[in-house]
């Protein structure tokens, strides 16, 4: 209905500017990834902004540099939040996210041990 279309239409609004805030807050504060800054440790998805931003200049080595399952990552994040109105797909959804989610931590755990995590 044009109701829901409204209110998801204004959740992926806030979402994007909340997204933009963080990336502006992020460069402003000269940071690159909050828990790495807070904690010292980075976080599985450390990179996954730079990543997503080099996608988008179509900057492919840099991309996959900076996180090769950033795409994917962003991916489930949407999905698993349209689950609700894809209820068709749940199951797929669900086994697509876990094995993001699965790879992920593989790839972090790889990226630790290497000292690869930029």
């Amino acid at each position: 209905s044009e109701k829901d279309w409204k209110y998801l239409a204004g959740l992926h609004l806030l979402f994007m500017i909340l997204v933009a805030g963080t990336i502006l807050a992020y460069r402003w504060l000269d940071i690159s990834c909050l828990l790495r800054s807070l904690t010292g440790i980075p976080c599985p998805t450390c990179g996954g902004t730079r990543a997503m931003l080099s996608l988008l200049r179509l900057d492919f080595s840099s991309y996959w540099y900076y996180h090769p399952l950033a795409l994917p990552l962003s991916a489930a994040f949407l999905l698993v939040f349209h689950v609700g109105k894809l209820s068709r797909w749940k199951k797929q959804i669900y086994i697509y996210t876990a094995v993001v989610i699965i790879l992920t931590l593989i790839l972090y755990i790889y990226r630790l041990a290497g000292n690869l995590i930029p």
